[in-house]
């Protein structure tokens, strides 16, 4: 008994270690990690040109992203130089309108290309029918269990998209082995997109020289590395 019960553990301590073995987030293609030498490297290629540096751990890069004049700023570790942010901004002239119909128009492709629904409906399902979701998970049926979150107000639109990996893992409560599926921030976390618009006052941005006054950002943010950066801080503390 004490054999099987060691093998038992065995095996729920190897399938949470496997799921801890999280993807990383990905801009055009390129995964957000490594050095900022070599992700510099890959943004030259799809033809991105070095603006600035940055004593806050930032470059700035201006190019063309998804037919869009835009200008990237990619953040990174200022000691281990690991990429872990890229935020485009997209300029969107004087007219807070415009913002406004480019947001909705990346919130809908965005959440198309990466399936992403609302967490609610997720809730639903695994309040609902927990033991098929968790089946399609095992066998690798479901691959992905992304899903959005739309914060919004007359001055300000922001959705959130989280992209994640599902994954089960098993535990014990007394004798029992029990299985639990995994959601977002948690150990299925790959990182978020965010769609948001913003407006300076009185100081308007300018790209390649022509100012603007609105726009909108679309953050990528990988988990693990984000996660890094902040576990780093707190062991300065």
């Amino acid at each position: 008994m004490k054999k099987l019960l060691f093998v038992l553990m065995f095996c729920m301590v190897s399938l949470i270690v496997h799921a801890q073995e999280v993807e990383h987030l990905q801009f055009m293609g390129i995964p957000i990690d490594g050095k900022i030498k070599d992700f510099q490297s890959q943004l030259s290629e799809k033809g991105f040109k070095r603006q600035s540096y940055s004593n806050d751990g930032t470059r700035k890069y201006n190019g063309v992203f998804s037919g869009e004049d835009v200008e990237l700023h990619v953040a990174f570790d200022k000691q281990t130089k690991i990429v872990y942010r890229v935020a485009v901004l997209i300029p969107c002239y004087r007219n807070s309108d415009i913002a406004e119909q480019k947001y909705f128009s990346y919130k809908n492709k965005l959440e198309d290309k990466y399936k992403a629904y609302p967490i609610s409906i997720y809730s639903s399902i695994y309040e609902n029918n927990g033991i098929k979701l968790e089946d399609d998970i095992k066998k690798g049926n479901l691959t992905s269990l992304n899903s959005s979150r739309e914060w919004s107000s007359d001055e300000k639109k922001e959705t959130c998209i989280f992209i994640s990996k599902p994954t089960v893992y098993r535990y014990f409560e007394g004798d029992t082995l029990h299985f639990a599926s995994v959601f977002m921030h948690s150990l299925g976390n790959v990182g978020t997109i965010t769609v948001k618009t913003f407006k300076i006052e009185n100081i308007p941005f300018s790209i390649y020289g022509v100012k603007y006054e609105n726009g909108l950002f679309i953050i990528y943010e990988d988990h693990k590395n984000s996660l890094n950066i902040i576990e780093k801080n707190k062991d300065d503390l």
